[in-house]
């Protein structure tokens, strides 16, 4: 019965249980008047129950029959009237969202639900512009991303088409410095490919980690010393600071991961700045152990509080200001969260504001030996 109902479109079933609710009403009342109406007319004649008085007695009780059959036909239609105008007015409001929700489907984002008055539809209308509203935004990301990215690809492209068609022209000499031009080239063409497909990745949490026990403080140590010379270059000190910390994770990742955020702080820091690289270790408040974390502090330009919640959305790079927007994909700290999530990990950012600098931490937890153990023999059967 109840899958026979589902089957039945909402407007109908909901003219069915007006109706159900009148057919109950309509029927108790044509059964419950004759029986409290033969009794309470009785009671005026005290008693005396002659011939003529039951004759009274019973026409009375004849009529208020007669006049509740007609008033109950009376009452279901005009009642069934109302329920077809009901069910009209409630539905048109999901008529409406319906119409919505299609239109978005469709690509059109723009499209926004005025709010019902309804408690119940009004949440629901104000997520859909919400998803509306978010759709747009990661299209307007991606449709920027595809634009500078195919812009990264043709620069490279171009130079390697013209210094080729030179050589084999005769114009150009295949020298050490165009072997190394050429090299560099196809190293940013290599970098872009290598993004994309880290991206797809992290989104799709695909990546194949190789777990070891692995020393946190050290990976952090070798990223700094990578990346001092830009810092360098730049005028921005780089320290780093903290203890040996093991953890089980995939080195080779999580050293993807911290060069990235490194990498980020560097770009937000201007001249005569400072970033700090801080490895620790803190109880996790679980009966495994320990967290181990990762904080790096710059002393750049900030983040603004509504944007902390969109700076790990990929494609997203966020102006300060004036200032230029960040150079890169947009898709750096998109990566390094996913590589967090993948280690069952997080990474997340904070801020006091505009120009008083940002702060990320990366937590990764640290399993017992006898833990490490299981895994290991577990990856090697």
């Amino acid at each position: 019965m109840t899958r026979r109902l589902q089957r039945i479109s909402l407007r109908s079933r909901l003219l069915l249980s007006y109706v159900a609710i009148l057919a109950v009403a309509a029927t108790t009342v044509v059964i419950a008047v004759p029986r409290l109406a033969n009794p309470t007319v009785s009671t005026y004649f005290d008693g005396d129950r002659t011939k003529a008085n039951n004759a009274v007695v019973n026409g009375i009780v004849k009529a208020e029959k007669h006049a509740v059959w007609i008033a109950a036909v009376i009452a279901v239609a005009a009642s069934f009237g109302m329920a077809v105008v009901m069910s009209r007015l409630l539905l048109r409001t999901l008529t409406v969202i319906r119409s919505a929700t299609a239109d978005i489907a469709a690509g059109h984002y723009e499209r926004v639900i005025e709010i019902p008055h309804e408690p119940e539809l009004g949440p629901i209308a104000r997520d859909i512009n919400a998803l509306a509203e978010s759709l747009a935004d990661t299209e307007r990301r991606r449709a920027r991303l595809v634009s500078d990215v195919a812009h990264e690809l043709r620069t490279p492209l171009t130079t390697l088409q013209g210094q080729l068609e030179g050589i084999m022209d005769g114009v150009i000499e295949m020298s050490d410095e165009t072997i190394a031009s050429m090299t560099d080239d196809i190293a940013r063409l290599v970098h872009i490919t290598t993004d994309l497909a880290n991206l797809s990745r992290a989104e799709e949490r695909a990546y194949d980690l190789d777990f070891a026990d692995t020393n946190l403080y050290a990976l952090a140590s070798s990223v700094v010393a990578r990346l001092k010379p830009q810092y360098d270059e730049q005028g921005v000190a780089l320290l780093v600071t903290g203890q040996p910390v093991a953890v089980w994770a995939d080195a080779g990742r999580v050293t993807q991961l911290l060069t990235n955020v490194v990498g980020n702080a560097l770009m937000a820091t201007a001249s005569g700045g400072t970033v700090t690289v801080h490895v620790s270790e803190r109880s996790s408040g679980q009966p495994a152990g320990h967290d181990a974390t990762v904080v790096v502090s710059d002393t750049g330009r900030g983040i603004a509080a509504h944007d902390l919640g969109r700076i790990f959305q990929r494609f997203e790079r966020v102006t300060v200001g004036d200032a230029a927007p960040s150079t890169g994909s947009g898709i750096g700290l998109t990566i390094a969260r996913g590589i967090a999530e993948a280690h069952h990990g997080t990474l997340t950012a904070t801020s006091p504001g505009l120009a008083k600098g940002a702060t990320f931490m990366l937590t990764l937890p640290v399993e017992p030996r006898d833990h490490h153990e299981q895994h290991e023999s577990a990856r090697r059967s």
